[in-house]
């Protein structure tokens, strides 16, 4: 008689009671946990083992919820870690803040806050710094194990370079959690070192529906609502390009470093589009052997020509190139001392100025010290011309062109003047 083969019962998982994120709960054995379901590409995140993680990820598809969950991992493994957190701008950091301090006061690291300082001291010696990236400067001092940067694509390359050095004594691992806003830093120096085969580097992309409390209708409704590329960022995690971008190879532009050069033989040069409820926005940089280095910019609301001067990086070695609309600013300029000169506006000059920086970028002949001028960055990534029942035209949208505006009037005046060779 032959044997039966008998199945084996696979045992039932526990199913956890509706739990809040981070609530602790034991399991059928008596062991103490957390709970954190995570969904596979935060998994994947959580696993990684390379120094620098990015998860790059559409708006809610749980990026930000991995932070806590890293600190208690690095925790884990080194309890006296010194952990910095830092967001874009302070009421940013304000809200992500409360969220892991609920968490750790849940943990074994169980300690006491300082909400002055927002210091916070684990029982285990550890401790946890909130920062923002509004001023790099206030995360100097710090050598850092651990550090974490919530929605990075919104901070300056200055706020990257600061947290690496922090970082470097103590090889300390870097968590960045971003949605792909701009072709920035995010995209030069990291997501685009990793395509190339960075090893340090490990980048997972998801989509906001990875996240399974997000709600499709809407997540729908923003795809027919939105430009394709638009969508793609936002919602999918992916870095694209507007359809008919102007300037489409201005990403060849992006350096990681001006090579130094002797000063006596620079020509300090600016250009400068007025405004006040509109941004006003200064371009600065030096010409050298007929390149254009960029790395200076000042992009402010409701500043008046006194405040612009007010500023270290305006200096009055550099020639100022202005929007000729703005008169009276010129000459307050002229009489403190600056050398500032009016543009040439004419009908048809926005597509000229349009040429003259394609056949700059198409040439090489501008560089742009990457991180250095975001606005401009952000501008240039999102020009695009407009479109009507007939497709595109060959007129571009006229807005957020403030920075592009500025260096329009810097290259048109320093080639008038002899120089930026055409």
């Amino acid at each position: 008689m032959m044997a039966t083969k008998q199945r084996t019962k696979k045992p039932k998982q526990t199913e956890q009671p509706d739990l809040e994120w981070g609530q602790l709960y034991r399991t059928p054995d008596g062991q103490l946990h957390q709970y954190f379901p995570l969904h596979k590409y935060q998994r994947q995140v959580m696993e990684s083992k390379k120094r620098f993680v990015v998860a790059l990820a559409g708006t809610g598809g749980g990026k930000s919820a991995l932070t806590p969950i890293w600190i208690l991992q690095e925790l884990r493994k080194n309890p006296k870690s010194v952990i910095i957190v830092v967001s874009p701008i302070f009421p940013m950091l304000i809200a992500l803040q409360p969220g892991i301090v609920k968490i750790l006061e849940e943990s074994e690291f169980k300690g006491t806050f300082n909400k002055s300082d927002r210091i916070y001291e684990c029982s285990t010696g550890g401790s946890i710094h909130f920062k923002s990236a509004s001023d790099p400067n206030t995360i100097q001092g710090l050598h850092c194990d651990v550090a974490i940067m919530d929605e990075a694509g919104m901070m300056k390359k200055e706020a990257y370079d600061v947290i690496r050095q922090r970082c470097n004594r103590k090889k300390g691992r870097i968590l960045i959690t971003s949605t792909p806003y701009h072709f920035n830093w995010l995209f030069h120096d990291v997501y685009q070192a990793w395509k190339a085969g960075d090893e340090d580097i490990d980048v997972i992309q998801f989509n906001s529906l990875e996240n399974p409390t997000y709600d499709k209708e809407a997540f729908e409704k923003e795809r027919k609502l939105l430009p394709e590329w638009k969508f793609k960022m936002m919602y999918l995690g992916e870095f694209t390009k507007p359809a008919g971008v102007i300037f489409e190879n201005f990403d060849k532009c992006i350096v990681g470093q001006i090579p130094p050069m002797k000063t006596e033989r620079l020509v300090f040069v600016g250009g400068i589009d007025w405004g006040f409820n509109d941004e006003t926005a200064c371009m600065g940089g030096f010409i050298h052997k007929n390149i254009l280095y960029l790395f200076n910019e000042i992009y402010e609301k409701k500043k008046t020509v006194d405040d612009i001067m007010a500023y270290k990086n305006f200096n009055e070695q550099t020639i100022w190139f202005c929007d000729n609309q703005r008169k009276d600013s010129i000459l307050t300029l002229k009489r403190n001392g600056y050398l500032a000169k009016k543009t040439k506006k004419y009908n048809g000059s926005v597509l000229d100025n349009i040429a003259r920086l394609t056949r700059l970028i198409n040439s090489g002949r501008i560089q742009i010290l990457g991180g250095s001028c975001p606005n401009l960055e952000n501008e240039m990534a999102n020009y695009v011309w407009k479109e009507d029942e007939k497709g595109i035209t060959d007129q571009p949208v006229d807005k957020n062109n403030h920075a592009i505006d500025a260096l329009c009037y810097l290259v048109e005046g320093a080639e008038r003047c002899g120089l930026l060779a055409r």
